[in-house]
């Protein structure tokens, strides 16, 4: 996930570490936007749903990057810990913004699923449980994972397809940084397909990256999978992707990941922001 490490975080013990940082209150939510771009009379866009991304503030070095203790995490059991907080925690803010009027039945809630969590026999219970206690359904989640993840974890395939079949949105996420194969778009039980920032940043540049990001729009339409862009930073990206036919982003463009106290007031300070 997207940060550098701060210096000194050698010094923080992993082993243990991120249960204490539960424990403790150090590890947060934040929450990025899913817009629809497509222009809408009195809108700038429709905001359809938020990923949600684990952050950890530590009280002797600030921030830790994700990249560096989630790496960790998936070596060890406490990512299932920390992982079954964190859609737990995604489905209470989901529905908490539903009861206040600032998200609507319509509005979803997306997590990041770790190689490992997809062995873990326990995840489609604990998920249905989440669900359940929150009186939300199972399609309101969305779960993603990355090209490395369902390299490194073939097994996956039957987790993914049983989560599928309980209701669980699942996304590729990430397509197209490093080795891209166009196969896990057929392979694997997906109902959307997130094109990587880096390829998005770049396809206003290299001829390639706006290939490939074509390619994808297409394959998805014909495959009938939604379509993601992540990484859009400019009003030239947001054209691009229009006139290719895709009409979901996130970015930079419209919002950083931010607290859900944040979240709402963008909400509230952006007339012009529907929320779908």
């Amino acid at each position: 996930m997207k940060h550098e490490n701060p210096p000194h975080t050698e010094h923080i013990p992993m082993k243990g570490g991120l249960a204490r940082a539960l424990e403790r209150g150090e590890l947060t939510l934040h929450f990025q936007p899913k817009i629809d771009m497509k222009p809408t009379e009195g809108a700038t866009g429709v905001v359809v749903g938020y990923e949600a991304l684990l952050r950890w503030q530590n009280p002797i070095v600030g921030s830790i990057s994700p990249g560096d203790f989630l790496s960790w995490a998936e070596r060890s059991n406490e990512v299932r810990t920390v992982g079954y907080w964190v859609a737990d925690q995604a489905l209470r803010q989901l529905a908490a913004w539903r009861a206040s009027g600032l998200a609507t039945p319509h509005t979803r809630v997306s997590i990041n699923l770790l190689g490992r969590q997809l062995n873990d026999p326990l995840l489609l219970d604990e998920l249905l449980a989440a669900v359940e206690r929150h009186h939300l359904k199972a399609d309101d989640l969305e779960l993603e994972v990355t090209e490395a993840t369902l390299d490194e974890e073939a097994a996956g395939l039957n987790a993914l397809r049983q989560l599928k079949d309980a209701g669980f949105r699942i996304h590729l996420d990430d397509f197209g940084a490093g080795y891209s194969s166009l196969s896990y778009l057929h392979r694997f039980p997906f109902d959307c397909v997130k094109i990587d920032r880096t390829v998005v940043a770049d396809m206003d540049r290299e001829s390639q990256s706006l290939s490939l990001t074509k390619t994808v729009v297409a394959l998805g339409q014909k495959l009938r999978l939604q379509v993601i862009a992540e990484g859009i930073e400019t009003a030239e990206h947001v054209n691009m992707l229009l006139e290719m036919g895709c009409h979901l982003g996130q970015g930079f463009y419209f919002a950083r990941p931010m607290p859900a106290v944040a979240i709402e007031r963008w909400l509230l300070a952006e007339p012009t922001q529907q929320t779908a």
